[in-house]
């Protein structure tokens, strides 16, 4: 009975971190896109980029998640380059394992007409 019990509550745990993940990966694309996105017009740079991406970030991950996660830019004269770089902390250390999630997103430069 104790078994069920304990494979019980390994299978809820387990759901919901993978849960979790799949919402903070899609978070992390949405900020480093909204990054890119927002260095991508010929005038801006990669302040405007990390300023997007992070707004995004803190509006929809919780505190104890968005210390987890860094979002870097850089670009050039042709494009833009958003980074998120981070990972989604285990509920049960030891017995499953923290998220790694590493995205990029790259934009072309749009030129000013």
């Amino acid at each position: 009975m104790i078994f069920y019990l304990l494979l019980t509550v390994m299978i809820i745990f387990g759901s919901f971190h993978a849960f979790l993940s799949l919402y903070a990966k899609a978070v992390i694309r949405g900020a480093v896109d909204e990054g890119a996105r927002a260095g991508a017009p010929e005038y801006a740079g990669t302040a405007d980029c990390a300023i997007a991406a992070n707004q995004v970030l803190n509006e929809l991950l919780g505190s104890q998640f968005r210390g987890q996660v860094r979002v870097a830019c850089s670009g050039n004269d042709e494009r833009s380059v958003a980074q998120g770089v981070g990972y989604v902390p285990s509920f049960l250390p030891g017995i499953l394992p923290d998220i790694q999630i590493d995205i990029t997103a790259v934009v072309t430069k749009e030129p000013e007409y």
